[in-house]
């Protein structure tokens, strides 16, 4: 049986520092103004961004 991974350790870490980044993101954002919706989006952008510069700062192709 050929067991493949459901997701590759380049997109796990990815999504992974991507996490961290929202997390961080949205904690300072609500520590900051009290807002917990706007904490909430602040993390979900942050999240996006992050995915988008560390899927290119661990680019495969030399």
């Amino acid at each position: 049986m050929n067991e493949t991974p459901l997701v590759s350790q380049r997109s796990a870490l990815v999504l992974l520092i991507a996490g961290l980044v929202a997390v961080a993101l949205g904690v300072l954002i609500y520590a900051q103004f009290h807002n917990a919706p706007g904490a909430f989006i602040a993390a979900i952008v942050g999240f996006g961004g992050a995915i988008a510069i560390v899927h290119k700062l661990i680019s495969t192709e030399q």
